[in-house]
């Protein structure tokens, strides 16, 4: 596989895997607002459940390195955007290693 090819197909997943881990934190936060209007506690739909648990996948390594440089935030909201991209280009980076690996490997058979 050329470069080029690696770097659009790492670029495609990348955009998806921001796309996916924005709006499943959307959901999981719109759906997250109706315990705070209650104002007693109110378990969560099967959806916002889901959502919250994908969108904490999808933020590591991010949320893990942020939260132990304890940023908060108090940072530039600039720094904020360029963390969430930077994660997604790791995992555009990741997933697209993995697809030529096994491409590679079924190649090889």
């Amino acid at each position: 596989m050329r470069l080029r090819d690696f770097g659009v197909m790492a670029a495609v997943l990348s955009a998806a895997h921001l796309m996916i881990a924005l709006g499943s934190f959307a959901i999981a936060f719109s759906f997250g607002m109706e315990q705070f209007d209650a104002g007693a506690p109110i378990d969560g739909s099967r959806l916002e459940v889901t959502a919250s648990v994908v969108a904490k996948i999808l933020w590591q390594p991010m949320l893990a390195i942020w939260s132990a440089m304890f940023f908060g935030r108090s940072s530039p909201w600039l720094l904020q955007w360029f963390a969430f991209l930077l994660n997604s280009v790791l995992w555009g980076l990741a997933l697209a290693s993995l697809v030529v690996a096994i491409k590679t490997r079924l190649r090889a058979r």
